[in-house]
């Protein structure tokens, strides 16, 4: 997705070469650097100084990554439908995919569908990209089959109390039955193991394997009836089903022999987030907003969207995928924000970030590097960290003193395998937000607001 994403962007600069408009230049030139923080507020600038094809572009994007999927795909059918002739095979095919995401969140499921067969079409495409688009297609026909997700609340908000010290977890009800759930934001999915599943009895889509997330892992597409807390039910939500036992995610790390001296320590820490139910991305994007009060030790959620101005700090959506902008001391600073993923860290900083700005921030506490592990769905994953001191974030108007900064010492590599889009230049954990006394993801209008 990625490669398809440059290649539809790189494509702007020769449409943009024959416009005469300034604006048109430095719009494009957001798009290519994917400074979609940036782009967001041009637009809404000078949106009216842009041609007709930069500005259709731009706003789709805006609209794509800032949780606008309805005036998202008006946008991608837009654009194809008046420029189709002059797209070049990458940026159509591009295009065509951010439609296809957007018909999948609004739950139009056949439009979808109809999107993946001209995808699939394509000429040139690799076996692996055909696979993954097959995959997309026969989940939307499973979801098809079923009335579309709805949420619905007694009221204006309904709270749960969180039930987790190391993590964003409370007990909701699935089909009826209690079960203790993570709010990760670093899951493109929502997920149960076979086991529960089985338990408070899914409605499978799909008989065969899914693939839903970067992580080789056995999955299969189903439906919940209901998911509640007091005064919220959500209808009909997608989920996945994780087929993998307890012992095939731990076994392919044992010929590993720090991890086989620790496998213990390493089985419990599975078994606890295998016994939780895990919402992801795309159900809590639905909410109007969520908020967690780590004081009073509670998940808020609203549909509710206020007319004032929304405090806080911008973030976005890359393919579910959660992008925070704020500060660093005193630098701009984006960071991929994970909430299901613990550790001891408030934070983890690229190498390459840390060297362009090495003045600006803390110095290394020392020259040792120490092993931090970092588990996965599905695997382990090992990082190559040095410790730095104090940094300064803040988020809006509220700031935070972090102690414990590490860098990433290894291969930069090796931070693709949970920051797939190299948009950011750290990582952010729970540690991070355990520190704050409140976080509000405001997804209504794509603000984090934090006391």
């Amino acid at each position: 997705m990625k490669r398809i994403l440059l290649c539809m962007l790189m494509s702007l600069m020769g449409i943009v070469a024959r416009g005469q408009n300034v604006y048109d230049s430095k719009a494009a030139e957001m798009m290519n650097m994917q400074d979609w923080f940036a782009l967001r507020t041009f637009v809404d600038e000078n949106g009216d100084s842009l041609t007709h094809f930069i500005r259709l572009c731009g706003t789709a994007l805006v609209d794509t990554y800032f949780n606008n999927p309805q005036a998202a795909a008006k946008d991608w059918n837009s654009l194809l439908g008046q420029y189709d002739n002059v797209l070049d095979p990458n940026a159509k095919f591009g295009y065509n995919y951010l439609l296809m995401s957007a018909y999948e969140d609004i739950g139009d499921y056949e439009k979808g569908i109809d999107v993946c067969d001209g995808l699939l079409q394509a000429e040139g495409l690799d076996s692996s990209m055909s696979e993954h688009i097959r995959s997309i297609r026969d989940r939307m026909a499973g979801l098809a089959q079923f009335p579309g997700m709805r949420i619905v609340l007694s009221g204006p908000e309904a709270s749960a109390q969180l039930i987790g010290e190391d993590d964003l977890s409370c007990e909701m009800a699935w089909n009826g039955c209690l079960l203790p759930t993570l709010f990760d934001t670093g899951a493109q999915v929502s997920v149960l193991t076979q086991e529960v599943a089985d338990r408070i009895g899914v409605k499978y889509v799909s008989a065969d394997p899914l693939q839903a997330t970067k992580n080789d892992l056995s999955l299969l597409c189903a439906v919940v009836d209901s998911l509640s807390i007091e005064g919220m039910v959500i209808y009909n939500m997608p989920v996945y089903v994780l087929k993998n036992r307890l012992d095939e995610v731990i076994e392919p790390h044992l010929d590993d022999p720090d991890i086989a001296s620790d496998v213990e320590a390493i089985r419990e820490t599975v078994e606890q987030k295998m016994e939780r139910a895990v919402i992801g991305i795309p159900v809590m994007k639905r909410f109007a907003k969520i908020g967690f009060d780590m004081e009073r030790r509670t998940v808020t959620f609203s549909m509710d969207v206020p007319d004032e101005k929304a405090e806080g700090s911008d973030f976005c959506l890359i393919n579910n995928n959660l992008y925070l902008k704020y500060r660093l001391n005193g630098l701009d600073m984006v960071s991929y924000v994970d909430t299901g993923m613990g550790g001891k860290g408030d934070l983890i900083l690229y190498n390459s970030y840390y060297q362009q700005h090495e003045k600006a921030l803390s110095s290394r506490l020392s020259n040792d590097t120490t092993v931090q592990r970092m588990l996965l769905p599905g695997r382990l994953l090992e990082l190559e960290c040095f410790a730095i001191g104090p940094l300064r974030m803040e988020i809006g108007v509220t700031n935070y003193d972090l102690t414990g900064v590490e860098v990433l010492a290894g291969a930069e590599g090796e931070m693709s395998q949970i920051d797939p889009y190299s948009l950011s230049k750290g990582f952010m954990g729970f540690p991070a937000l355990k520190q704050m006394k409140r976080v509000t993801f405001d997804f209504a209008r794509m603000r984090c607001l934090c006391e």
